[in-house]
């Protein structure tokens, strides 16, 4: 693009990622590289994620100057081994580069698909060496046809039943809903991308021939070279995106965007959604993406969590069987009030949504009160544990999973309210008092009454230092719990939650978690059951989940105010959590159906449970918090220096 320099950086990734999108996207599809920098400033103009208060902009302007010097490195095989290449992200693009060669330290078998090392894998070239026990292995990958198929002994055992005959046939085994989208800097981990979702796969199709793209940071460098030119791209998003033009005019892209201007206080449209329409042998389908990922580099260094709806047909007839998701979600596209987005909500009453099993629930910017039909923030999360009656009495864990932790939903004379033990636990814990009062007080009685314990799941700076990025990590982890006695209080507070980033089962603990996830476990199970999980964009934070609003008695109970957009997927329970894989092992699968019958799901979650709570010394990472702690690529952190090596 003219006007614009590719440092050797640049080229490398977008090397890496072209070794990655042929077979899915087309020569087309990679026509740019994924990273551009202008070298006479080394800057480029995608800002870093904005979840905090107006007190973290000095911060973000520090991480933002061209002259910190910040690397991420991002790893991808080849022929030749693993290529690891440093990059640096003083702004989200590369300005140097480093490369080193590595020995292979995974079994990939066509397709690039990973073997899970828990897996016996046997390589099979023809029919005549098939093993006479092949019926009692746990499972054989087939690499003669190119593609992989994954086969039980269940399902040898089953190939020759008669289809008729159901009786004493096994329930099928469910797979997550919530899948881990694949994570380039840990191929070199095994089993860290068994079974994930390549980015690739969501927006590289030929057969899309148009797709809505609501999301917070869009880096066009990053995300063009993954869709066809043929492809027809509508971004929605609260910031003017960089080069727009110059991508339209010089380059014959089809992009245009579309922005939002509707938003509260603090407000950011924060949510990451695609929506997808394809045309296949004539016939149109439409699928919907719900993600927490960001359009940008950084993103995929990170334990980000996909839902995808699978391909909705178009409707037979308008009389349609009822979906909750659909209604919950056409409606959150009208709350835009922008012409087009109506359009896109009046062409999806025309596509069959009754297959989505799962809730749909948001935030978007408005008043919204507990007993309304359509609500959103935390008072749909309290609609759908009413529907579903999952009001929990106790003996439980309340668990979040954030990327970002805002500030307090108030503060008065010394005493904080913060929205996760004072609104959200009250909310889920039958029987509480919501919401409640500031202070500690009000918490630690209601928790010793109904024997719950509110856990955060955040990483600490030693976390973070040990990723395979290093300090770049927290450039997208908000916590400021350092500049002001309020959030200094709500740190007092929330300290008794925190639990480390701990992903041993799920192979991730050097992938920080740029994922939400909320839910429920329950301590007498050993945290082996869930009665719902909610996986979201939505921090904690006031402005995502809403603020109860100031009023006479009574009536501040019921309403909120919500102030930015987020989208998430709701799933009732009973819940199984799965770690490593999208199912259940056969071992697995019959201890689930021992103790919670027919009717279960599954959930894969990128870190582990049991809980590991924070030890004495460990601090939860902060943009505003030195570490002399030397970091994965051997540098250390000051918040005012920057990225530095001694």
């Amino acid at each position: 693009m003219s006007g614009i320099k590719r440092s050797a950086a640049a080229m490398k990734v977008a090397e890496i990622w072209a070794k990655r999108g042929p077979s899915k996207a087309g020569a087309e599809s990679l026509s740019r590289p994924v990273a551009e920098v202008d070298s006479s400033t080394g800057t480029d103009a995608i800002p870093n994620e904005e979840e905090m208060s107006s007190s973290m902009t000095n911060t973000r302007d520090q991480l933002n100057d061209p002259t910190v010097v910040t690397d991420v490195v991002y790893k991808a095989s080849s022929s030749a081994g693993h290529a690891f290449v440093t990059a640096g992200v003083g702004n989200g693009l590369p300005r140097a580069s480093k490369m080193e060669v590595a020995p292979p330290q995974i079994h990939t078998y066509s397709n690039k698909k990973e073997v899970h090392p828990s897996h016996e894998v046997i390589e099979i070239d023809s029919e005549s060496e098939l093993p006479e026990n092949i019926a009692t292995l746990a499972e054989v990958i087939d690499i003669t046809s190119g593609s992989e198929t994954e086969i039980s002994d269940r399902d040898l055992s089953e190939t020759d039943a008669d289809p008729g005959d159901t009786a004493g046939s096994p329930s099928p085994n469910p797979t997550s809903p919530f899948l881990l989208l694949e994570t380039p800097t840990m191929s070199n981990t095994p089993g860290a991308n068994f079974d994930a979702v390549s980015f690739e796969s969501l927006v590289s199709s030929p057969a899309i021939f148009r797709t809505y793209q609501f999301n917070y940071c869009i880096d066009l460098d990053f995300f063009l070279p993954h869709v066809c030119k043929s492809t027809e791209v509508v971004f929605i998003t609260q910031h003017d995106i960089s080069d727009l033009h110059a991508y339209r005019l010089d380059e014959g892209w089809n992009v245009r965007q579309l922005l939002v201007t509707n938003l509260g206080r603090y407000g950011t449209h924060h949510l990451k959604v695609m929506v997808n329409f394809y045309n296949m042998d004539g016939k149109d389908s439409v699928e919907i993406v719900i993600m927490t990922a960001n359009l940008q580099l950084l993103d995929m260094a990170a334990s980000q969590s996909v839902w995808r709806s699978g391909l909705l047909p178009k409707a037979e007839s308008r009389k349609e069987a009822s979906s909750t998701f659909k209604v919950d979600f056409l409606n959150y596209l009208r709350r835009y009030g922008l012409s087009e987005v109506l359009e896109l909500a009046k062409n999806l009453e025309g596509y069959e949504f009754s297959s989505i099993e799962v809730e749909f629930l948001g935030s978007a910017p408005g008043g919204y009160d507990l007993t309304s039909a359509e609500t959103y923030g935390y008072a749909k999360l309290y609609k759908l544990l009413e529907k579903y009656n999952l009001f929990f009495p106790g003996k439980c864990d309340v668990v979040s999973q954030v990327s970002s932790i805002a500030s307090a939903v108030a503060y008065r004379a010394g005493s904080v309210q913060t929205l996760f033990q004072h609104l959200l636990c009250p909310l889920i814990i039958k029987g509480s008092d919501f919401p409640l009062q500031p202070g500690a007080k009000s918490i630690l009685e209601d928790q010793r009454s109904h024997k719950y314990r509110p856990s955060i799941v955040y990483p600490t700076a030693k976390d973070v230092s040990e990723s395979s990025i290093g300090y770049n990590s927290g450039q997208y982890l908000h916590y400021n719990y350092l500049t002001s006695a309020p959030q200094r209080a709500q740190d007092a507070l929330l300290r008794t939650c925190f639990a480390r980033w701990k992903s041993e089962k799920a192979n991730r603990q050097q992938a920080i978690g740029h994922c939400k996830f909320y839910f429920v476990a329950q301590t007498e199970e050993g945290h082996t059951t869930l009665p719902w999980c909610l996986m979201t964009s939505a921090n904690l934070s006031k402005q995502a989940w809403g603020a109860p609003c100031v009023g006479s008695k009574g009536w501040w109970r019921q309403t909120l105010q919500v102030a930015s957009y987020e989208a998430g997927v709701f799933l009732p329970g009973p819940i199984m959590p799965v770690f490593g894989a999208n199912s259940l092992t056969i071992m697995e699968k019959q201890m689930a159906e021992k103790r919670l019958g027919d009717g279960y799901s599954v959930v894969r979650l990128p870190f582990d449970l049991p809980l590991e709570k924070y030890a004495v010394g460990d601090a939860p990472w902060s943009l505003l918090a030195n570490s002399g702690v030397v970091d994965s690529l051997g540098r250390r952190y000051d918040s005012k220096r920057g990225l530095y090596i001694e």
